[in-house]
């Protein structure tokens, strides 16, 4: 499991880079934060963003 150090440091280059990289990227950093300080449920609902939506009627 990381440390709080490490995940206190991806949440940081997350917000400093939040708006210099597409958003897909700050969600997928959003789902790797949430899943190593054990918010499964938040995880898995930012995965589903990631997804894409639509398709044939």
């Amino acid at each position: 499991m990381a440390s709080t150090d490490d995940i206190l440091a991806l949440v940081r280059k997350a917000l400093d880079e939040f708006d210099d990289r597409p958003l897909r990227v700050s969600v997928r950093r959003a789902v790797r934060i949430a899943g190593l300080i054990g918010d499964t449920r938040t995880a898995v609902r930012l995965a589903h963003e990631l997804r894409p939506a639509g398709g044939a009627p």
